[in-house]
Formats: structure tokens, C-alpha cells, sequence
């Protein structure tokens, strides 16, 4: 797949994920920033991508404490293969309002070809009940390192779909080019979710970048 291919693949896998969502490279630069995302920040695409990283979530901790920054942890995991999970951060939407988020990490690699290192997710729990819930938890999990995963795991179709939603082909896009019915594309992805031990699209591209599968 060439560069251009994968660069619009990751621009459809961001538009079809329902969280905020930041696609970021191996220098912490923006390079994807869905509508999601500009929903919850009020920062539009084009004002965001290129940028660093740090620059634009300038976040916090709930003592006040900066947690974006140059060296930060989600960007520490990712140069390490690790996910980071559910970490409550303060930030500012783009009109000056204080917003709390939920946030997580989703590693894709570090390979010059990549179209980004790691998406950033992200989702608002401004409300009192969900920031309590979240701070209470002390939601920053302890990252997992994920076993390389196998194609000898998968079957030659569900690589072929695996591969179709790497381009950010959509349920009815796969459908039309493998010529198969939408219930059985479904079977399949919920079967490469299984083997991959994962929970959605996003996940399961991740590993698919990082793997070369």
C-alpha cells in the first residue's frame, strides 16, 4: 500500500470512530484530527494538524499538574508498543471552557511508513459523576505489553477483510468487493476480533500497522 493509501485509509478509519480522535506520528506531530474531535475542542482540522501534540491538549491532572508535554507518558508507552488506558485529563476547548477527558491510546508502530505512531481517543466526562468515577478508579492502568500476534491465526478471507479495513473500508465496501453477504463480513470481523483479542476496528487496524499483517 503505498503512502497515499495509507494516509486516506487512516483518515476513514478516524471519520467512522465515534470518540474524539487524534492520529499522531513518531515526532508527536498531528497528523489526523476527526469530527469528533473538533466536536469536543472546537479546534477544526486544519488548525490542529501539524502541530505538536502536546501544544494543542496542553493537558492536566486533576491537581493542576501538566501532563502534555513534550515527554509524556502516552508518547513514552507508544515508543514502547503499549497501550495507555482511561486516564482522566483537563484540558481547554478552543473557546477557553475547561473540559474534562477521558483519554486512551491506541499504538499503530513506529515504522517510517506509518501514517502515525498512535491515535490519541478521547471522550468528554465534563459531568461530576463520571469525573468522580473516573478519578476515584485512578483510571491510568498499568499498560500491557500485547504478544506479537500471528497471520497464521487468521484465515486468507479474514486477512483480505483485515486488509480492506486497514484502507478504511466501510461493512457495505467490503461486502460489494468480496462479492459476500453483509451478515457473513460481520461473522468474519467478529471472528479477527476474537483471534486478535480485540474490541473494535480501531484496535484491530492498530495491530495490523504494527504487525505488517
Amino acid at each position: 500500500m503505498s503512502p497515499t493509501d495509507r494516509a486516506v485509509g487512516l483518515d476513514a478509519l478516524l471519520a467512522g470512530t465515534a470518540d474524539g480522535a487524534s492520529a499522531v506520528d513518531r515526532n508527536g506531530v498531528i497528523v489526523g484530527w476527526n469530527a469528533a474531535a473538533e466536536r469536543i475542542l472546537g479546534h477544526r482540522v486544519d488548525q490542529v494538524v501539524g502541530r505538536q501534540c502536546h501544544e494543542v491538549m496542553e493537558g492536566r491532572d486533576s491537581a493542576g499538574n501538566l501532563r502534555c508535554c513534550e515527554h509524556c507518558t502516552v508518547r513514552t508507552h507508544a515508543r514502547r508498543c503499549e497501550p495507555v488506558h482511561h486516564f482522566a485529563l483537563m484540558t481547554r476547548r478552543r473557546a477557553g471552557d475547561p473540559v474534562w477527558l477521558d483519554v486512551s491510546s491506541v499504538v499503530l508502530g513506529e515504522a517510517a511508513d506509518a501514517p502515525a505512531a498512535w491515535i490519541l481517543l478521547f471522550r468528554d466526562v465534563s459531568s461530576s459523576h463520571e469525573i468522580e468515577s473516573i478519578l476515584r478508579e485512578k483510571a491510568v492502568a498499568a499498560p500491557a505489553r500485547l504478544e506479537r500476534p500471528s497471520s497464521e491465526r487468521l484465515t486468507a478471507r479474514e486477512l483480505q477483510i483485515l486488509r480492506l479495513m486497514k484502507e478504511g473500508a466501510a461493512t457495505e465496501t467490503i461486502t460489494d468487493r468480496l462479492r459476500i453477504s453483509r451478515a457473513t463480513v460481520q461473522n468474519h470481523i467478529h471472528s479477527i476480533f476474537g483471534k486478535l483479542d480485540v474490541h473494535s476496528r480501531l484496535e484491530a487496524v492498530a495491530l495490523a500497522y504494527r504487525y505488517g499483517l
